[in-house]
Parts: structure tokens; sequence; C-alpha cells
């Protein structure tokens, strides 16, 4: 019987049938513990206990998952964590390793920007919450791979996160959510972000992401309006455009907030803290 994650954990799966799993369109061949998958989910347990041919004989075929997405997948079965590119294992970095803030100087209206940033690296609704760390991201990880293709950065998490959707792993989508969070926390304006808008507008299965995804363009947007690629997907994705609108918005709002907390009055005299003006985004979300 399917036994949600959330319940207390035993060992049971260890002793549980290994499945075979064939994946890719080269059938790359991978075994894992059958009690283990089908915990996970309903739909897994389907996948293992349908009564059809391959459950019975211990074979899953998945020609639609790409071994790398797999492989993470296993991984985060035996461990509660995958490697994915610029992460490293936690206990590599020194827990006084500090990141020197990142450069918000190409932005005229820098206050505002670095308050709003602030707000985005400590939101509890994208932080990791539940899940011990095995790997965190490389702490200088902006700087170190500034010159490289970091196009698999990202969107190596945003498949697991996908398969996740496919298969309603909710731990796992939010624990992905988190893991690209935890990119973005370190490094401000990078244009592979851009890919993920793409994924957004493209990928049903990437809708959970799309709040995460528009506070970074919102953030970045200075820099993202010199890429002509950025400009396309906002033409063709005009829920992408109204949803950072508001999301800078808020940021001018935020900033209008704390400036009236410390007795800064505007000196236009407007109230940026109005019940018309404020965009619902409290920052304990």
């Amino acid at each position: 019987m399917w036994r949600s994650i959330d319940k207390p954990h035993t060992l049971d799966w260890l002793s549980s049938k290994q499945f075979k799993f064939v994946v890719g369109p080269e059938g790359q061949e991978f075994m894992v513990h059958s009690a283990l998958v089908a915990e996970q989910s309903k739909p897994l347990h389907a996948v293992i206990t349908n009564g059809m041919r391959g459950s019975l004989e211990g074979i899953v075929k998945w020609p639609h998952v790409d071994v790398a997405t797999f492989k993470r997948f296993s991984e985060y079965l035996y461990t509660g964590d995958f490697m994915s590119p610029c992460f490293v294992p936690s206990a590599d970095v020194p827990s006084d390793k500090t990141r020197k803030a990142s450069h918000l100087g190409r932005i005229e209206d820098v206050q505002i920007i670095e308050k709003a940033y602030s707000r985005f690296q400590f939101r509890r609704r994208y932080v990791f919450q539940h899940h011990p760390l095995i790997y965190v991201p490389h702490p200088d990880w902006d700087d170190v791979y500034d010159n490289g293709d970091c196009s698999e950065v990202f969107s190596s998490v945003a498949n697991v996160y996908i398969f996740a959707h496919y298969y309603d792993l909710q731990r796992l989508m939010t624990f992905c959510r988190a893991k690209i969070h935890s990119l973005m926390s370190l490094a401000h304006d990078r244009e592979e972000v851009i890919d993920l808008l793409q994924l957004c507008k493209d990928q049903p299965a990437a809708a959970g992401l799309k709040e995460l995804v528009f506070e970074y363009c919102a953030l970045s947007l200075h820099w993202f309006l010199t890429h002509k690629w950025f400009h396309t997907i906002l033409e063709e994705y005009p829920e992408a455009s109204l949803r950072i609108i508001k999301k800078m918005k808020s940021f001018n709002t935020l900033y209008g907030r704390d400036r009236s907390n410390i007795g800064i009055k505007d000196p236009e005299g407007d109230s940026s803290d109005s019940e018309a003006n404020w965009y619902r985004e409290g920052a304990e979300d």
C-alpha cells in the first residue's frame, strides 16, 4: 500500500524486490528498490503494483525520462538530496563561509532593488524547509562560472522538477524549487534564468516555478532587457510581462514602506503604502 513520504519512515524497503528501470531512448538500465519508489506517490505506487506485465516482471520502461534526471531522482530516493552542476557537498563548505553581496550597480534605483533582492533571498515560500542538505550551491558559483556555459545549472534541477510534477512528487517539487532559489540567491542577473522563463512558457508542468522566475526576472530586468531573446519571450508570453510589472510595483511599495517605517517622507507627498498600491506579497510568505 502506498505510504505518504511525510509519514514516519522505516527501512522496510531494504527487503523489497529490486525493479529494473530501462531509461531514455537508448534503454540504459538501473536497479532500484521497488518499495522505495512506490512510497513516493500514488502514481509511482501504481507503476510498481498495477498488475500489468511490467510490474509482474519487475521492469519499468521509461524512454521519455532522460538518464541524468533519473540518476538525480534515484540519488534523491536513497539520500534525500541529489547532485547537480554548481552544487558541492555541504561538508566541504566551511560554516563561516560568507558570500559578498551581488553587485547591483547596473540599476538606477539601486536601493529599491537591494531591498527587494534581500527580501527575495529569505522568502520562506522559496527556501529549504524540511530536507537535510547533502549538497549546497558553491558559495562563489557566480564568480567561478562567470565565463563558462552554465546552461545546465538551472535546467538540470528544472528537469527533475518537471519529472516530479509528472509523477505527483510534491515534496521533490518543493525541494527542486528551493534548490533553484538557492542558486538565484547567490547570483544576480544570470541570463540562464531566461531559459527558465522560456520553460515556464512552454511547459505546463513548470507552472509551480513561475512566481520564482518572474520575481528574479523583475530583479534583473535592467540587465535582461539587453537580451533580444528576453524581448522575444515577453512578446509571446503576456502573462510574464504582466506579472513582472506587478513584481516591480511591489518592490517600490516595499521600499516606500521601509522609508515610512524609519520616518522618511515621500518628497512628492504620495503614500506608496496605500491599499490601492500595495501588491500583496508579504515577505513572510
